[in-house]
């Protein structure tokens, strides 16, 4: 019971001032109207939009080449790195001077801008609220133009930087390879080079097969000597050096005549007169003169195989001298070949970076485009005038509820201690 008559009694309070209630929501309603239509300035919001396309995230190294190359390992730049941009302070510069606007600052007009990225793309939207809707559309034509020149100069310098460095690369390589082709060529035009050296080689063996060739037969040669001088030998053991003859001394007609000088007597008696003689056996004579020449021969047979066989063997120690040095000769042309062959190599990947890198700055994609390029907007986003006049409609309601009740309580109390005074 008592909450019913709490409630009436709010609601007769609400009764009773209701004129104030509603006076001061009305004049609140059209103070907010007059606000927004004849003294707040409209503010129009032009907009435009940059897509982002990022050179080289998450960047998979599929060959050992792109290891070499700096053009691998540009930095990436993120989106929020591109808000920062569009927002930075060169860039307001740049746009101040060009739409010639002395009369702002670079802070007056970041407060200008705001720069979204819609959440899950790789887009940058650029938002102007000016008074202007004109100058609104020209700053944001202007801010994407300077950005998006901007990250080209930027992503330019980058390309620069890393060109100079596979220039420098590319420089080094060049000079190693030319060393490396120029120690091999005068390793190659020595005097005892590898290919002079195997010549050399060649010759010595030749010249030891034809001296093995010549022992062969000279040993063939002194094996049938030997074996003649054998059987000389053999068959002078076995016939006499000397052999003796008897004739009669008339049988020699220089004896015969001598002794007839000498004695008178019959030629008969002489004929019977016998003379012995010694004479060497012409078989020995023979037989030694043959031994004497198989000696001989055999002396020179085996001077010319002793001869042959110090040959035999300088030419066996020069081949296996000239094998040393061949071995030695041959593992440092591999050396000389190898560095080479990896001078040539990093060469061939660097220059092969080295064109691409020209190419690619001569071709060059800015990461940056312009997604939307800005209208002039025709009606404004700011004031919201039902919006404003509805709010203030409703603040005044509840305020003028509020005086109400404080009104009510004011008076109330006034009364009271009006009655209490003493008549």
């Amino acid at each position: 019971m008592e909450e019913e008559v709490e409630l009436r009694d709010y609601i007769n309070v609400l009764l009773k001032w209701k004129k104030l209630i509603i006076g001061i929501t009305i004049l609140a309603m059209l103070v907010a109207g007059v606000m927004s239509y004849f003294v707040i300035k409209p503010v129009y919001q032009a907009s435009g939009a940059l897509l982002i396309n990022p050179r080289n995230a998450k960047v998979n190294i599929s060959t050992p080449e792109q290891l070499l190359n700096p053009l691998t390992f540009l930095p990436e730049i993120s989106v929020a790195t591109y808000q920062e941009i569009v927002k930075s302070k060169d860039l307001a510069k740049e746009v101040l001077n060009e739409l010639n606007l002395p009369d702002m600052n670079v802070n007056d007009l970041n407060r200008m801008i705001t720069i979204e990225n819609p959440k899950g793309t790789t887009m940058i939207r650029v938002l102007v609220d000016s008074s202007d809707p004109v100058l609104a559309t020209k700053i944001v034509n202007v801010l994407l133009d300077r950005a998006v020149i901007y990250v080209e100069n930027q992503e330019k310098q980058q390309m620069s930087e890393s060109r100079s460095s596979l220039t420098q690369q590319f420089t080094v390589a060049k000079g190693k390879l030319e060393v490396a082709q120029k120690v091999l060529a005068d390793f190659n035009s020595q005097e005892e080079n590898l290919t002079n050296l195997t010549q050399e080689r060649s010759s010595y063996s030749s010249a030891l097969n034809s001296y093995r060739s010549q022992l062969l037969s000279l040993d063939t040669q002194i094996r049938q000597y030997e074996e003649q001088l054998g059987s000389v030998e053999r068959q002078l053991e076995q016939i006499d050096k000397y052999f003796v003859t008897e004739k009669s001394i008339m049988d020699d007609p220089l004896l015969s005549q001598l002794a007839q000088q000498l004695v008178n007597e019959n030629i008969v008696y002489l004929s019977q007169l016998k003379v012995s003689s010694q004479s060497i056996n012409p078989l020995y004579e023979e037989l030694h003169l043959q031994k004497a020449n198989y000696t001989i021969t055999l002396s020179g047979l085996n001077a010319k195989k002793k001869s042959l066989q110090q040959l035999l063997t300088e030419a066996e120690d020069e081949i296996h001298r000239l094998d040393q040095e061949i071995n030695a000769k041959q593992l440092q042309l591999n050396e000389l070949n190898r560095d080479l062959d990896l001078s040539q190599a990093d060469y061939d990947v660097i220059e092969t970076n080295y064109r691409q890198s020209q190419l690619a700055e001569e071709n060059i994609l800015s990461p940056v485009a312009i997604l939307e390029n800005p209208v002039v907007p025709t009606s404004s986003i700011k004031p919201k005038k039902l919006f404003n006049i509805l709010v203030s409609g409703v603040a005044a309601f509840f305020f003028a509820i509020l005086l109400a009740f404080f009104l009510e309580y004011w008076y109330g109390t006034k009364k009271e201690k009006e009655k209490k005074k003493p008549i």
